[in-house]
């Protein structure tokens, strides 16, 4: 996929995307590396890394449950499996790569439709606040499912070490076509649609999903204290992103 116009306005010059398969002498980062990107910026020389190990499978006949009871050929839950997402940053110093920031999730014990990742071409390397640092944007979703719902999606953006992020869930194509001649889904917030005391709880939570949360984030609290141009692309990246789900089961 193509990225979203508005990050393609606002791309950082010089930002190259690297051979996939191996990573730099120092660095070790677990899985199979699904994106890696180069760039120099006031702070250096850059590198992002993309990794996902393959799933793990949880069980097998005759191990216990996390119900606690015994598991038998057959059951459902004997194709639960695990899988891990790691997003790293490194700054290069001398001759060797220091470790800037680091993000990882999990998709666990999933015995459903599953995926971890991020999009194809949603992450962006910007400078929106011109200050010679950059800062980059990630987008992914997690989905476990065994019907047409939506998956948890997180929008994160790291300039250094400060992170901001924006939590929620995607929107499905059919819902995305269904509003399109209409009023559009908006995209914040799903703390003011859930007042249940444990929606925070279960913000992420497959099984917690409750009408209206479609498209939305829960809330921008951790955007009070960035530019006003972070909030505002970080925005113009949750819209475009949420409809374009695109991935096979892990």
């Amino acid at each position: 996929m193509e990225p979203s116009p508005t990050a393609r306005q606002a791309a950082w010059p010089g930002v190259v995307a690297l051979p996939d398969t191996t990573l730099p002498v120092g660095i070790r980062q677990p899985g199979r590396v699904l994106e890696m990107k180069r760039w120099r910026d006031a702070a250096g020389e850059q590198l992002l890394v993309v990794s996902r190990p393959a799933p793990k499978v949880e069980y097998r006949p005759g191990d216990r449950s996390a119900e606690g009871d015994i598991l038998k050929e057959g059951d459902i839950r004997l194709y639960a499996s695990t899988a891990w997402l790691y997003i790293r940053q490194y700054r290069r110093v001398g001759e060797a790569w220091q470790e800037v920031w680091r993000l990882q999730d999990v998709l666990d014990k999933c015995f459903l439709d599953r995926w971890i990742g991020t999009l194809p071409g949603s992450t962006s390397v910007t400078d929106l606040d011109k200050d010679g640092q950059t800062e980059t944007t990630i987008v992914y979703m997690i989905t476990c499912r065994s019907d047409y719902s939506a998956s948890a999606m997180k929008l994160v953006m790291r300039e250094g070490p400060v992170k901001y992020a924006l939590r929620g869930f995607s929107l499905l194509n059919v819902d995305a076509d269904q509003y399109r001649s209409k009023t559009e889904v908006p995209i914040c917030c799903n703390d003011t649609v859930n007042q249940d005391a444990d929606a925070g709880k279960y913000a992420l939570s497959w099984f917690g999903l409750m009408p209206g949360h479609e498209g939305m984030y829960f809330n921008e609290k951790e955007f009070a204290a960035a530019p006003a141009s972070f909030l505002q692309f970080a925005r113009q990246e949750w819209r475009y992103w949420r409809v374009r789900e695109q991935f096979n089961q892990l």
